[in-house]
């Protein structure tokens, strides 16, 4: 007897690009209950949290207007983590806050303004307790600063993303809302920069496997990129006069020149070469906010005659009957002898997405796990109600595609479905998440149950390898060709 499919909450997800404007992707889990009622040991004491509790992200409550993120914002971060996070119940405290203080440090140290209280608090496992001797070195390490609003707001925000950091979860993030000009400007979100994804970075970090040269690969559609017309495979052999790599090791400085943050609106001189005409040119690019070009979730083309090329972008909770709609709608009928799935650079989105268009190639087949604080597996299965293809078929993937994305490359692989082509996915699969305001209108997101293979595997960290490795070079996206579709082209022969 074929077991009910468990409901689907929340999304799996991956901060890949930098959106300004508070998008709530899902609804919560569980709503937020009373803060501190988890403990690390067995002599903690009930919370008197002195703040708010966090509120869910979902319609019913409205985002909180922006405001400075303060030390209550921290405490109101600190409690909800606690609370909400998949291993909550277990956390130890001291996790959380011993990385906050040395985060706190850095932030003091980079601007030149180490202080002698500057020392962490001794912890013992209690929760409370614990944050109130935080709280109050904290408090008199800022004291003892310039009052500068400036200043005050990046301590805690790195003093945040530090406690944020110590779980090691890519589905657990902090994110700020964007001035409040900004969203007036740009009500449905904006994007920050110069426009431009290279061949060194995925998402917010850099590839480990990041060698010479340095190229182009993505450029935003109305960004200062696109403006001075840089292209798709466009060599950048120097950033402000500064090379790229040095003995083969890429160079942060110039990553973040290329990758500026939001109060840095510094030119940026970017020499390029193109690999297609050997021409070599210096460009100014200025970081600007600009409106982001959202592509078609499907799009689709035929190919010789008889294979249906079907990008995906994101995965929809309709996946598989928008690429049932993609493939019929380009009316080859009979002739149809396989199906193309190009899933590079396609960030995640909803698991259920992912069992729909499974349902679509095979059915009966448990496809991922999701498992809870206590080690609970829930079996995530096929979609059977989606008519099955009865096709051969062939995924791409590359770095860019994450979370649900690898859900589903993963099941594929493991499923024996299909050969992947391309390069290995991003491993950004920690699990599924839900988001959470704060007092000062930002975001905390949070990992409410892990994610597992469909052979019970841990993907995150290490991502879906292809069966066929082609990465795409330079030259290959300068001169438009893509290898990897001639790839899954002869294996559909």
């Amino acid at each position: 007897m074929k077991q009910d499919r468990p409901r689907r909450s929340s999304r799996m997800r991956l901060p890949f690009m930098l959106v300004l404007g508070l998008c709530v992707l899902s609804v919560c889990i569980s709503g937020c209950g009373t803060q501190g009622t988890g403990t690390a040991t067995s002599h903690a004491i009930a919370s008197t949290q002195s703040t708010a509790p966090c509120v869910s992200a979902d319609p019913t409550h409205p985002a909180p207007s922006p405001a400075p993120t303060a030390l209550t914002t921290l405490e109101q971060a600190y409690w909800c983590l606690l609370d909400h996070y998949v291993t909550g119940k277990a956390l130890d405290d001291r996790v959380l806050l011993n990385s906050a203080f040395s985060a706190l440090v850095q932030e003091l140290l980079r601007k030149g303004l180490d202080r002698p209280t500057a020392m962490p608090p001794a912890l013992l496992g209690d929760r409370q307790a614990d944050w109130n001797a935080f709280s109050a070195v904290y408090q008199r390490v800022s004291n003892a600063l310039p009052h500068n609003a400036d200043l005050q707001q990046d301590l805690v925000a790195a003093t945040m993303r530090g406690m944020v950091q110590s779980l090691h979860d890519n589905h657990t993030t902090w994110s700020i809302p964007p001035p409040a000009e900004v969203l007036k400007q740009f009500p449905n979100g904006a994007f920050y920069g110069l426009g431009i994804t290279t061949s060194a970075s995925s998402g917010p970090s850099f590839l480990p496997e990041a060698r010479p040269p340095l190229f182009v690969t993505e450029v935003q559609p109305g960004s200062p990129a696109e403006r001075q017309q840089v292209a798709l495979g466009d060599i950048i052999t120097a950033v402000n006069g500064s090379a790229p790599f040095t003995n083969n090791q890429l160079n942060p400085g110039v990553m973040a020149w290329l990758y500026p943050q939001l109060s840095n609106n510094a030119v940026v001189q970017v020499t390029l070469m193109r690999p297609r005409t050997g021409k070599t040119w210096t460009v100014a690019l200025t970081p600007t906010l600009f409106a982001p070009t959202m592509a078609p979730v499907v799009s689709a083309r035929v190919l010789s005659n008889s294979l249906a090329y079907v990008k995906l972008t994101q995965f929809t909770p309709d996946a598989g009957d928008q690429v049932l709609k993609a493939i019929n709608s380009l009316h080859v009928g009979d002739h149809l002898r396989g199906i193309i799935l190009d899933l590079r650079d396609n960030h995640g989105g909803s698991p259920d997405g992912v069992s729909q268009l499974l349902g679509a190639f095979v059915h009966g087949k448990i496809v991922g796990y999701l498992v809870d604080g206590e080690g609970k597996r829930t079996a995530l299965s096929t979609t059977d109600t989606v008519s099955l293809l009865h096709q051969p078929l062939v995924v791409l993937t590359n770095r860019g595609c994450a979370s649900a994305c690898e859900e589903f490359s993963g099941a594929v692989k493991d499923l024996g479905i299909a050969p992947l082509v391309g390069t290995r996915t991003a491993g950004a699969i920690a699990g599924t998440a839900s988001d959470y305001f704060l007092n000062d209108g930002s975001m905390l997101g949070i990992t409410m149950q892990f994610g597992l293979g469909a052979r019970g595997e841990k993907l995150d960290g290490t991502g879906v390898a292809p069966d066929y490795l082609l990465p795409l070079t330079a030259q290959d996206l300068s001169a438009g060709h893509d290898p990897d579709i001639e790839k899954a082209m002869s294996l559909l022969r």
